[in-house]
């Protein structure tokens, strides 16, 4: 009798990081009747690894189920995570279409929030509206004017050095100031009269740059320079020139998702896992056992034997050894003495 829904999917909760591929076939192939079970561990809302490694596997199989009240518990976990369990998030809601567009742009205005999961939730939105282009402008009008909000908090630039010099008419201040260089803020991270800006605001004036190249919206191209001229794009994630490869990007026909891709891929990294940890293993072994004896120089057969006559010894008045019926004192004696 084969196993039930919640025995498979209590074994996912057992198998830790890396459940066989094979597992996670049943529990797909369980259909409708194993969506409770993978919800469970979605309300759970485990923390740490290897605990996140079941939500990650619930994550993907829901996402290839699309079961209708697996929506607002997956798009409830973008307010909980920060972190790589939202790495299939994009292509699993995905496949729920135009209604996981709406509740994800609600994620990505969600100012509360830290950058990554409204940047991940921007990512499933243009997902599920790669084939419908009135959706894709809803959401490029949404991230720019989220864009255009950040431009408005962008820090005043930093006057040069030398600059500051002609206006103090070329005093140098550091003698009057002591060691006060060393409390001064990071220029950049504070606007003339606000809150300080921390790492979040830029990574999250990256992330809509991006996202608007991704939906190649020609309406942001503007917001766009501005942001890299304010200096709140992070170039070290992304360059002026790179955002004009994704406009180019965009203009392609969007790509098929297979609804099996996420499996595919998983078994995949699961096959590369295995690989890597038997080359791991083999080198530890070879590591702590010792080296094999060396071989000989010579082979029992090879090896140089002594010199032994292959004749008999002859007396002188025996018949010579040639078979010639002389004595050997007649015959070959003489030139075997040489």
């Amino acid at each position: 009798m084969s196993e039930n829904a919640a025995v498979l999917v209590q074994k996912l909760n057992e198998a830790g990081e890396w459940p066989v591929p094979v597992l996670l076939e049943e529990i797909l192939a369980r259909g409708q009747e194993a969506v409770e079970p993978l919800l469970e561990i979605l309300r759970r809302q485990p923390h740490g690894w290897p605990e996140e490694a079941p939500l990650l596997s619930a994550i993907m199989l829901l996402g290839m189920l699309r079961p209708p009240e697996a929506l607002a518990p997956l798009i409830d976990l973008l307010r909980h995570y920060d972190n790589e369990a939202l790495e299939e998030f994009p292509e699993a809601l995905a496949g729920y279409g135009p209604e996981v567009v709406e509740p994800a742009l609600a994620i990505v205005r969600d100012a509360s929030l830290p950058s990554y999961p409204r940047s991940v939730a921007a990512s499933v939105a243009i997902y599920a509206a790669r084939e419908h282009p009135d959706l894709r402008a809803t959401i490029a009008a949404t991230l720019r004017e989220l864009l255009a909000e950040h431009l408005a908090r962008a820090p005043e630039p930093v006057e040069d050095a030398e600059d500051e010099d002609e206006d103090n008419g070329g005093e140098d201040e550091d003698e009057d100031n002591g060691d006060e260089d060393e409390d001064e803020e990071e220029p950049g991270l504070n606007e003339a009269d606000g809150p300080r800006l921390d790492s979040d605001y830029f990574a999250m004036a990256t992330s809509l740059v991006e996202h608007l190249a991704e939906l190649g919206d020609p309406q942001a191209r503007d917001l766009i320079k501005d942001a890299f001229d304010a200096g709140i794009v992070d170039e070290g994630w992304i360059e002026q020139p790179t955002i004009e490869e994704i406009y180019r990007e965009a203009d392609e026909p969007p790509k098929k998702i297979s609804p099996h891709s996420p499996l595919e891929r998983y078994r995949a990294r699961y096959r590369e896992n295995q690989e890597r940890e038997h080359r791991q293993t083999r080198e530890a072994r070879r590591a702590i056992e010792p080296p094999p004896p060396p071989l000989p120089l010579f082979s029992d057969d090879s090896a140089p034997q002594p010199f032994r006559h292959e004749r008999k010894q002859v007396g002188r008045n025996d018949p010579c050894w040639c078979g010639s019926g002389k004595k050997y004192k007649k015959c070959h004696l003489r030139q075997d003495q040489q």
